[in-house]
């Protein structure tokens, strides 16, 4: 298993060491039989794949695993041996953990967190994770004939949440939007962009969302990153028939927040202006509409 005890690590040691051959994972694949190892396999142009991979770093700043990482665009014959290998359907990013060579569970997007695979470890189930990572659509499950270890509920996080900033941004119809003036009501803080695929996927849903329960005082608020602005903004929402308020972050909300490293990324707010739940990773409407109606009925 991966060492309880963090050993200072030279500075210029790497945490993560490259794999770049199937040779090489099956030589991690013994390792794993001896002792913890994680393989981390990824691509750098996405910022889902960047919330995961820090959510590794984090990992290895707590314990002391054995990381293997595996660069996509330069070893893509390697990625799909190990999607092969496991019977897994790829996404990215996901995380797969195995034991003694075999899957037990796997992950994908906003699931890939530090606190989720710490408590898969105190399960007694790390021997091995695989985390690929980049923009794919998700295909979450548990490994065939294996029970899947999933101590976060989707991809909501809530450990360790900041209060929500106070902050006024401009808004698409012309004015100025403040989160002081919205007290008592359940807000769904969505950061997103017209560029980003999961966004794009999970509009329809918010805009859903927004009108069949803002009579009960729920709001969705869109935060775009979008550098372009409102020029880009305004037909995406009239492409989707945006009915909640479409604000444009000026680089600082987001940072306020705790930080924004994937889209989409949101917060939901509870009456008294308290951040209830993160989520990493398109909305997961089923999972949340539990805790909204909780939140609502306060």
């Amino acid at each position: 298993m991966f060492g309880r005890f963090k050993r200072k690590r030279p500075a210029a040691e790497s945490p993560i060491r490259p794999l770049t051959s199937t040779q090489e994972l099956e030589e991690a694949l013994m390792e794993s039989k001896s002792g913890g190892v994680l393989l981390f396999k990824h691509s750098a142009a996405c910022g889902v794949s960047f919330f995961a991979r820090n959510e590794v770093l984090r990992l290895t700043e707590e314990h002391d695993p054995t990381v293997f990482e595996v660069v996509v665009q330069k070893s893509r014959a390697l990625s799909s041996a190990i999607a092969e290998r496991f019977g897994i359907r790829h996404a990215s990013p996901q995380a797969i953990l195995v034991r003694d060579g075999e899957a037990v569970w796997n992950a994908s997007h906003g699931r890939i967190t530090d606190s989720a695979v710490r408590e898969a470890m105190k399960a007694g189930l790390m021997a091995l994770v695989l985390v690929l990572t980049g923009c794919a659509p998700s295909q979450d499950g548990p490994a065939p004939e294996q029970q899947p270890v999933d101590p976060v509920a989707g991809a909501v996080i809530n450990e360790e949440l900041p209060p929500a900033p106070a902050f006024e941004l401009p808004t698409l119809s012309g004015g100025t939007y403040r989160l002081e003036d919205q007290r008592g009501k359940v807000l769904v803080i969505n950061f997103w962009a017209t560029w980003c695929g999961p966004c794009v996927r999970e509009t329809p849903g918010l805009v859903a969302l927004h009108e069949e329960l803002s009579d009960r005082g729920l709001e969705v608020v869109g935060v775009s990153v979008d550098q372009e602005g409102f020029e880009v903004i305004a037909p995406f929402a009239e492409r989707f028939e945006v009915t909640y308020p479409m604000l444009l972050d000026d680089g600082t909300v987001g940072d306020a927040f705790g930080g924004v490293y994937a889209m989409p990324s949101t917060f939901v707010v509870d009456r008294e202006g308290r951040v209830a739940h993160r989520v990493v990773g398109e909305f997961p409407f089923e999972d949340m509409r539990p805790r909204l109606e909780a939140l609502l009925g306060e």
